[in-house]
């Protein structure tokens, strides 16, 4: 009878660590650590998250900023769970999981009184004597270099402008 009292409170106890363990193991409860890029901001992040969050409510998210490259050091050191990266990715890790989750279009922007702005498709050779603005190396090797090789593919060198690390920066 001394202990009745205390073993009832370690029995609701274990009960609830078990609960919680399952929840955790359904990934309802607990934390995640998940990179992403600026860009991914524009896409679907916003709605994978609000989606996620009605599912797992209890869920602490840690969303950290950075670049694809980064993600993937990230995701090897287990400094973050999960990433949204872009592809290619310059120097994969063969023992992390991709999976894909979006695919994007690699589109051109233009200025309204661009000679090709009115049209609605534009052939990459089509740029070949434009002046480019894209994303720096540093920042996305994968997808600049990506960039580089579609040009040379179509038969001319991009000459490259200006760089920059942000989308909102390259757009504008």
């Amino acid at each position: 009878r001394a202990l009745l009292d205390d073993a009832r409170r370690t029995l609701a106890q274990a009960d609830r660590i078990v609960n919680l363990a399952r929840r955790a193991a359904r990934g309802e409860a607990g934390s995640l650590r998940l990179g992403f890029s600026s860009a991914a901001l524009y896409t679907m992040v916003p709605a994978i998250l609000r989606a996620f969050l009605a599912h797992a409510p209890e869920v602490t998210l840690k969303l950290l900023e950075r670049s694809s490259e980064e993600q993937i050091e990230m995701l090897s050191a287990g400094t973050i769970d999960a990433g949204f990266v872009r592809l290619p990715i310059a120097n994969p890790v063969p023992a992390l999981a991709l999976r894909t989750v979006v695919r994007e279009p690699l589109v051109v922007a233009l200025a309204h009184g661009h000679r090709l702005a009115s049209r609605r498709a534009v052939a990459l050779r089509a740029l070949a004597q434009e002046r480019f603005i894209i994303v720096a190396r540093t920042a996305a090797r994968g997808l600049h270099d990506q960039i580089v090789a579609l040009c040379r593919q179509a038969g001319f060198e991009p000459e490259i402008a200006q760089e920059a690390t942000e989308v909102s920066t390259i757009v504008s």
